[in-house]
């Protein structure tokens, strides 16, 4: 049967290529045959993520000339960094070279840049990392995002400081224009119009915005309604010339009732991350979750547990606190199976011994001791050690345990015997010296008895194991 006159084989297989967004599925249709394999590895699956600096404007011309290639493009990342941290196709790395940082952006950069942006309909995610050189071009750049790219999912702005008057105006262009396709939206040091921008968009699933002042919380959890939300992450880390609030929720009694408003109407949350550490929640009633399997709670007046019931916390497998937790009034979490703790170290044995009966069934544990001199870490290890046998299920711990260089393979040895009786214990980390994080894989014989350990690459280990634990690792990055 004849091709359509100017459509050739090549031209029907490349289309079907586009319309595979997993990049699994790509992976399996370049198994089928060799042409596949041919046309598919080089054009879309090197070309589904472009990380860059936006003055490179040898790669931008590439792409806004060859408008197949960028239409592949799923993932753009702006950074400003040395070239070895960027991520190019083989085609484009000789194209590659690292701007001074003190070079400014050009109207030339945002045009380029600007005309590949135009090809790249395909596009779901967009980040930009800006550090030391004004941004420029922002305006430009946010209307060609609203105007070219009908299903842009991901939109994510990390800047090192605030935005400027102008830039505001392109975050307030971008909220009239209501980007419904939006679902996740990540935004450090934003301002109001990055605030009126995610309230503008409907569809939101995931949403972080950090750090945020008092005034922009409230502000958020009064008129935010996304039904789709599942994901949150709000932090006041960071912010500065916040004044103490310990007495401020007798003056404004609001602040609880304005964060159980919004959590009740977004019942459907999953992964739930507060870091309010000046904002008093004490009046605080956490309404039904049942979804819930993500908690981190970050305050400074209102411990983890006063508020918590069975009913909120029935599906929670992963819970993260910073001390502040009253553990004799948590309700019992035999789901529970990851579990990090942030805590002054001669708290954390009596912590430990007390959670073992409320989450039996811990998998996963992370441990930070908060005082950080060595001699408080020693102190309290063989105590750690005693309260860490009756969680009989773990099979990964990571302690915050500082042991000197040279004493590192002796002293690795003795804990990896001491927690030999935990038979499903696979890994166990410490901190070296210089806050080296150093991973071991325990090993045993037929009989389960531990016989040695030997080191594993964090690296490594993040990459082979983050889609089977999920949120746990992020935690754990070198």
């Amino acid at each position: 049967m004849p091709y359509p006159e100017g459509l050739s084989l090549y031209t029907i297989w490349d289309e079907i290529a586009f319309l595979l967004d997993s990049t699994k599925d790509l992976l399996s249709l370049s198994l089928t045959c060799h042409v596949f394999k041919e046309l598919i590895i080089p054009d879309h699956l090197e070309y589904r993520i472009i990380s860059c600096d936006i003055r490179n404007k040898t790669v931008w011309q590439f792409l806004g000339s060859h408008p197949r290639l960028a239409r592949g493009i799923r993932f753009i990342e702006l950074i400003q960094e040395p070239c070895e941290n960027g991520l190019l196709p083989r085609t484009l790395r000789n194209m590659y070279f690292s701007p001074h940082s003190n070079v400014p952006v050009t109207d030339e950069n945002i045009a380029l840049f600007r005309d590949a942006l135009s090809h790249m309909t395909s596009l779901e995610e967009f980040t930009w990392r800006q550090h030391v050189s004004p941004i420029q071009g922002f305006i430009d750049i946010s209307d060609t995002l609203t105007r070219s790219i009908p299903c842009l999912e991901g939109l994510s702005f990390k800047f090192s400081r605030s935005l400027s008057s102008a830039d505001q105006l392109s975050l307030e262009k971008l909220s009239i224009w209501k980007l419904t396709s939006l679902k996740r939206v990540i935004v450090y040091n934003p301002s109001q119009a990055a605030v009126q921008m995610t309230l503008s968009c409907p569809n939101i699933e995931d949403l972080c915005l950090q750090p945020l002042s008092v005034a922009f919380i409230s502000h958020l959890m009064r008129h935010g309604n996304w039904k789709h939300l599942r994901r949150l992450s709000i932090s006041t880390r960071g912010m500065s010339g916040l004044p103490d609030l310990e007495d401020a929720e007798e003056e404004n009694p609001w602040i609880s009732d304005i964060v159980a408003a919004f959590l009740a109407r977004h019942h459907n949350l999953e992964y739930l991350s507060l870091y309010l550490s000046q904002v008093p929640l004490s009046k605080l009633t956490l309404p039904c979750l049942p979804k819930l399997r993500s908690l981190e709670w970050h305050t400074q007046y209102t411990p983890l547990g006063s508020f918590l019931s069975a009913d909120n916390i029935s599906r929670l497998e992963y819970l993260h606190s910073d001390g502040h937790l009253d553990i004799n009034s948590l309700p019992q979490m035999d789901v529970l199976e990851s579990f990090c703790l942030s805590i002054y170290g001669n708290y954390l044995p009596k912590y430990l011994s007390l959670f073992s009966v409320k989450a039996p069934n811990l998998k996963k544990m992370y441990l930070e001791m908060t005082d950080g001199t060595l001699s408080a870490r020693e102190s309290v290890q063989e105590a750690l050690i005693e309260t860490l046998l009756p969680f009989s299920n773990l099979s990964h711990v990571f302690c915050d345990l500082s042991i000197e260089g040279v004493h590192l393979h002796d002293r690795l040895k003795y804990l990896c015997q001491r927690l030999s009786p935990l038979r499903d214990l696979q890994y166990m980390g410490v901190i070296a010296d210089n806050y080296r994080r150093v991973l071991v894989k325990l090993e045993r014989d037929e009989d389960g008895v531990y016989s040695g350990h030997q080191f594993v690459s964090w690296k490594e280990f993040k990459r082979n194991h983050y889609y089977q634990w999920g949120d746990f690792f992020d935690r754990l990055s070198p």
